[in-house]
């Protein structure tokens, strides 16, 4: 956690002049490619027009695909590849396998708007599509935009994190239309070739919540089913030297492209990927260097959390291996500044979310004024998200600098204290004046109040954050949490209840008061009544590799008043781990 903040700007300022074109990148551009395979697919995403495509499914095989249901008990028919024809004007294929996709949010029936796999060769060796194997057709059903899969894509392949292309096509069904569709290339040996002179390694398939403790299915390779290499990287994972782990992890991962994945990961908000929910990603064992490489998968729902942290809870054992070493989270951070002055660039990105809208302006208006009309604000939302979290990505860097002393017992005085009223009229009084005292007085009926300090940069760990308070005739109501006069932590990052921090979005707590607490270890006194001065203490634990955090003086009561001796409030890291209660049995320590 060394890279000072003359480094990190400089990084920033040195990539505002990034070409536009070097930015969308090539399948050449990136680096460690090998040269593109002799039947090239690049007509399939050079932006130029979109693509009809009429898919024909015979009676008997619309009921094959009527059986599957994903959201099905057990017991179910499993997916089942039908025949079927494909038209592009005046082009036609038979032949192909077609099977729905899609997973818990994406998923819809074969009679709704389903999304698609398209299997050229699967029936008819050597069948092309432009010169691809396989395709997906995208309903794109958790993003309103249709844009995020595209331009993330564009992101991670510029960035040098290998990931399938993608583009558009509106789809007919039987004569029914079924609107715009995200066209992507898929996932087999054809995709790997465009990036790696060795497509003989494994390519696992890591969705629906598996990591590398277990055994992932494989999508393609010649390697033998035990699956060594993930087994050994899974050892490396658990090796409680750090040291010695950083070391060996240098063996068995493409660390720079890890860190990138994690990195664009976090800056692009990608709360379904590896690092922040073990899920839509692809592993490939890389022979000619020996080393494994993530990859992400399904990128539809990004930018959700604008403020989200810079450093974000680590749910895969990966990444939560690699940022629980020092050079582990000095090289994350590197990574975060390098990439913002590169392809994190809010004009560029812009621009492009402009161009790609442009474009499928017209399919989205065959659904009528009104849909377009949606489709405009949605766009304009994105925009201003991509702004917003470049904000608070370059806030949080400068942030990072101000980051307190790890060492156990390592006391820091807190300093820089505002007043905020959260229910009633208090009175805020600095009184004193060697030292400044903090007073809250209940003297208009009850209050909720409190003096803060903010922007406290903590590392993961145990604290202790301890101080000084007294109190006159301060009445409490019983029913009110937290009644008295005490201290309490909280972040404004932090979006679930509980001890520890979760990103998925459909358990996010929609009370931001206490959603963002820490909570205390054990409960933490709270002075009543009349009491002369009183050390009181709370324990928390951050279980975040980083985090910025408030630290809270309050008094809730109906009547009385408190001070706070802030030359006496100070943190204490108690441990440099926390507890594993609450935490998966997969997670490395």
């Amino acid at each position: 956690m060394r890279t000072s903040a003359e480094t990190l700007r400089r990084l920033i300022l040195r990539g505002s002049s990034l070409l536009f074109l070097l930015w969308l990148g090539t399948a050449a551009a990136a680096e460690g490619k090998a040269k593109a395979p002799k039947e090239s697919s690049d007509g399939l995403f050079t932006n130029t027009a979109i693509r009809h495509l009429r898919i024909e499914i015979t009676p008997a095989d619309m009921a094959v695909l009527r059986k599957y249901n994903r959201r099905a008990q057990a017991g179910q028919p499993e997916r089942e590849d039908v025949h079927v024809t494909v038209r592009e004007g005046g082009l036609t294929w038979t032949n192909v396998g077609l099977h729905l996709k899609g997973g818990a949010g994406s998923y819809r029936s074969v009679d709704n708007r389903p999304a698609l796999t398209l299997n050229f060769d699967k029936f008819a060796d050597g069948q092309r599509f432009h010169g691809l194997q396989k395709i997906s057709l995208n309903n794109s059903v958790q993003d309103t935009t249709c844009l995020s899969e595209k331009l993330c894509r564009e992101i991670y392949n510029a960035a040098g994190v290998p990931v399938p292309r993608a583009d558009y096509a509106t789809v007919e069904l039987n004569g029914r239309s079924l609107g715009l569709y995200v066209l992507v290339e898929g996932w087999n040996k054809q995709f790997l070739k465009r990036h790696f002179p060795n497509v003989k390694g494994n390519l696992y398939d890591g969705s629906y919540g598996k990591d590398i403790d277990k055994p992932l299915p494989v999508n393609t390779g010649d390697e033998a089913a035990e699956q060594a290499e993930l087994k050994a990287l899974h050892a490396v994972c658990t090796n409680k030297d750090l040291t010695m782990r950083w070391k060996q992890l240098n063996e068995l991962l493409d660390l720079d492209r890890f860190l990138t994945l994690q990195a664009l990961d976090v800056m692009m908000w990608n709360w379904d990927g590896y690092a922040m929910n073990r899920n839509n990603y692809r592993l490939f064992h890389d022979r000619a260097s020996d080393r494994l490489v993530f990859m992400p998968h399904g990128l539809d729902q990004m930018f959700w959390t604008p403020e989200g942290p810079l450093v974000t809870g680590t749910k895969g054992i990966v990444a939560r291996a690699v940022m629980k070493t020092p050079e582990g989270r000095r090289r994350y951070l590197e990574k975060v500044a390098q990439l913002r002055a590169t392809v994190f660039n809010v004009e560029q990105m812009t621009r492009r979310v402009n161009e790609l809208s442009e474009r499928i302006r017209p399919a989205v208006a065959q659904g009528g004024l009104g849909a377009a009309v949606q489709h405009s604000a949605w766009v304009k939302i994105l925009r201003d998200r991509i702004a917003q979290r470049a904000a608070s990505i370059d806030a949080q860097l400068v942030g990072a600098q101000k980051m307190l002393a790890r060492e156990a017992g390592a006391a820091v005085p807190l300093a820089g204290w505002a007043s905020e009223a959260e229910r009633g009229k208090p009175v805020f009084e600095k009184s004193g004046e060697k030292p400044v005292l903090l007073q809250i007085s209940a003297k208009h009926g009850p209050v909720a109040a409190a003096w803060f300090t903010t922007n406290v940069w903590l590392e993961e760990g145990t604290y202790r954050v301890s101080g000084r308070i007294k109190t006159r005739a301060v009445v409490v109501e019983p029913e009110i949490l937290r009644a008295g006069a005490g201290l309490r932590v909280w972040s404004g990052r932090k979006l679930n209840e509980g001890i520890s921090w979760d990103w998925f979005p459909y358990r996010e707590s929609q009370d931001v008061r206490s959603r963002g607490e820490l909570p205390p270890i054990e409960p933490s006194r709270k002075l009543a009544g009349t009491s002369d001065w009183q050390e009181v203490t709370y324990d928390f634990e951050l279980r975040q590799p980083m985090a910025d955090l408030a630290i809270f003086c309050e008094l809730r009561a109906a009547s009385g008043e408190a001070w706070f001796d802030p030359a006496s409030i100070r943190i204490t890291q108690t441990k440099p781990d926390v507890s594993t209660a609450g935490l998966p049995k997969t997670v490395a320590r």
